[in-house]
């Protein structure tokens, strides 16, 4: 990860977090912590919010609906005009989300 952001400050969702920490094994969990004590948390705010109504809004008019989870993260990402970096390719169904995805 660090190879892609180069010399950028990692930076995280509050939501991505949370779905890593799920069901982590308690060793993961405390190497993870201890990577996203490096990181930028980005919280979700009322302007995330009014973003991802928008987005909801418009994949719901083009049939293309992804994940609640998922709008959420992009209206975060969209929010602070950040790059998100996934493996996940219905993110791609966002047209105004700049994304990488890893393969």
């Amino acid at each position: 990860m660090l190879r892609i952001v180069g010399d950028e400050v990692p930076c995280i969702t509050s939501i991505s977090l949370h779905e890593v920490l799920t069901g982590c094994q308690e060793d993961q969990r405390t190497q993870l912590e201890k990577i996203t004590k490096k990181c930028i948390i980005a919280e979700h705010d009322a302007t995330a919010a009014i973003i991802g109504s928008e987005i909801e809004t418009r994949l719901m008019k083009e049939g293309k609906l992804i994940g609640r989870v998922d709008i959420l993260i992009a209206a975060i990402c969209q929010s602070r005009d950040a790059t998100l970096v996934t493996c996940d390719k219905d993110f791609q169904k966002i047209k105004t989300l700049k994304t990488v995805i890893v393969q």
